[in-house]
């Protein structure tokens, strides 16, 4: 068996290791991609949500005053009927 030389053992291992650092950068690249759309779609997420919010808290107002009216109407209604 011919012996290996440190400067081909050496070689290699420098290949195999700037093929890995790519394989990193390439990774880093994609998470970062995957990190600014998830960004993006948690935007407009939030955006939806706030506006349910106030959507939400709009109808609760709008119901708050139609009990009041139903109220003030079976009032006014049971004064008519005595």
């Amino acid at each position: 068996m011919k012996p290996v030389s440190l400067e081909v053992t050496m070689m290699k291992r420098i290949g195999e290791l700037n093929a890995e650092i790519a394989y990193l950068k390439s990774e880093g690249e994609r998470l970062k991609n995957n990190v600014a759309y998830l960004d993006t779609k948690l935007n407009e997420e939030l955006e939806k949500s706030a506006m349910l919010c106030g959507q939400v808290n709009a109808l609760q107002a709008e119901l708050a005053d139609a009990q009041e009216n139903y109220h003030l109407v079976n009032e006014m209604v049971k004064r008519i009927v005595k």
